[in-house]
Parts: C-alpha cells; sequence; structure tokens
C-alpha cells in the first residue's frame, strides 16, 4: 500500500498536473515576457482550447479559467490603473489569483464536483475504484478540503491587502510565502485530510 508521500509525489507529478496547472502558468509567463498580458492571455485561450480537443480533462474550462480570470485582472490593471488601489504587480497578481481559485472552487461546488476532487481523480482514476466512491463519506471528504483551500485562500487575500497598506517594505517576503510554498502545502494537506477523513 502507497504512503501519503507516495500519492502526493503520484498526483504532482502526475501528467494531468502537468498539462492543467504547470505548463498554463510557464506558458502564461513567457507570453507575459515576450508581449506582455495581451499575448499570455491569447496563448492561454489557444492552450485551452488544445485541451479541449486534444486531452480528456474533464470540467477544463473551470480549471483552466483561474489563469485567463487573472489574466483579465492583469490586463485591466495595465490599462486602467487607476481602477485599483494596489500599486504593486506581484500583490495584484497574487490577490487576483487567489480570487480567481476561489470563485472556481465555489463553482465546482456548485455544480456538485469539488475542484479538488475532479483534479485528484483526473490525475489518478483509480480512485474511482475504491469502495467509499460516491458514497456520502467520500463526497463529504472533499467537500471539507475544498471548503479548507477557500478559508485558507480567502485568508491570504486579507494577510496580502492588510501588508499591503500597512507593512509594505515587507510585502514581497509575503507574497513568496503565500505563492508557491502555500499551494504545495495545502496540496499536501489535502492528500493527508483525505487519507485521515476516509480512514475514520
Amino acid at each position: 500500500m502507497k504512503t501519503t508521500v507516495q500519492k502526493f509525489k503520484d498526483v504532482i507529478l502526475s501528467r494531468y498536473i502537468l498539462m492543467t496547472i504547470i505548463l498554463p502558468l510557464v506558458i502564461y509567463n513567457i507570453g507575459e515576457m515576450i508581449y506582455g498580458v495581451g499575448l499570455a492571455l491569447i496563448l492561454s485561450t489557444v492552450w485551452l482550447v488544445y485541451l479541449n480537443r486534444n486531452f480528456p480533462v474533464g470540467n477544463i474550462y473551470a480549471i483552466s479559467s483561474v489563469t485567463i480570470l487573472s489574466g483579465a485582472f492583469h490586463f485591466l490593471w495595465n490599462a486602467y490603473p487607476s481602477l485599483f488601489f494596489i500599486k504593486r504587480e506581484d500583490v495584484l497578481l497574487s490577490i487576483t489569483g487567489s480570487v480567481s481559485v476561489v470563485l472556481v472552487f465555489v463553482y465546482g461546488m456548485l455544480m456538485g464536483k469539488p475542484t479538488i476532487q475532479n483534479f485528484a481523480e483526473q490525475a489518478n482514476p483509480k480512485m474511482k475504484e475504491m469502495p467509499l466512491y460516491e458514497t456520502e463519506k467520500y463526497r463529504n471528504a472533499w467537500l471539507n478540503i475544498d471548503l479548507s483551500w477557500i478559508f485558507a485562500l480567502t485568508l491570504k487575500v486579507i494577510l496580502l491587502l492588510y501588508f499591503q497598506k500597512y507593512h509594505y517594505l515587507s510585502i514581497g517576503y509575503l507574497v513568496f510565502i503565500l505563492g508557491w510554498p502555500l499551494t504545495i502545502f495545502l496540496i499536501y494537506l489535502s492528500v493527508i485530510g483525505l487519507v485521515r477523513q476516509l480512514r475514520q
């Protein structure tokens, strides 16, 4: 039987995560570096269409919309800076990215399919063969994980808003800590949380 760490590695290193999370971020950043947010959004949209046609990953529109929504906020910030009270670009991207993720998670919950559950089942289809699959216990476990993400990301937004107003000089460190390190930590906690909830 695989350990929690092994299961975590299976999810993180899966083709699904590569295609839907890692590559979209790389594509967006390359487009933004080459010719700004406009090209980044165009390339992200092209990649979304490609995924939908060639890589069956379930609810790809809800998942990939995180990049599109965040990019749209970025475009508006560049075009109409007076609309925003956030002056630092890295803070804006971190906040709008988190807000976009929360919106996608809420959408998934309303549609009856928690987002993290969708990620995990696409990354590891064998999860659908579990005896508890589609039971109330299974659904509640995934719902609790999504709610944990929503709570953590909402708290992240609040902290960033507070620090960019009252602790401007230290905001850069907070943006980094609440970026990839927080995301990886939440994924790890999701794996542990699911295993523990299903074992109870």
